[in-house]
């Protein structure tokens, strides 16, 4: 068995995971947390974003949570909750820089970052 490299790149420790519904947010999102050592925070599991109390569930979840965490799910209605806080932010420079966050994704989950 080959050993896993040495990250080059510090590694995030907190992560939101967004997309369309039935993307894979959740498998996704589950995955990344098993390999960072962080909580999965389920944002579906914490109720209806128009719900009056769902914003002090998301910013409890995110407290409970503490330093390492994979939210899953766009939060809204408690973005300012969240996304502040989240280590990797939205890449600019359009589809080709996307393209190499997902590819990054892809190295952590396989072992190759």
């Amino acid at each position: 068995m080959t050993a896993r490299p040495v990250p080059t790149r510090p590694i995030p420790e907190r992560v939101v995971v967004v997309g369309c519904a039935g993307s894979g947010k959740t498998t996704l999102a589950r995955e990344v947390a098993a390999r960072l050592d962080a909580r999965h925070i389920e944002r579906d599991a914490l109720g209806d974003d128009e719900a009056p109390g769902f914003a002090a569930l998301v910013a409890a979840a995110v407290e409970a949570a503490g330093r390492r965490w994979v939210f899953d799910g766009a939060p809204y209605n408690a973005e300012a909750l969240v996304y502040p806080h989240a280590c990797e932010r939205r890449p600019r420079g359009g589809l080709a820089r996307h393209r190499r966050a997902l590819e990054n994704v892809v190295k952590v989950l396989t072992g190759i970052l």
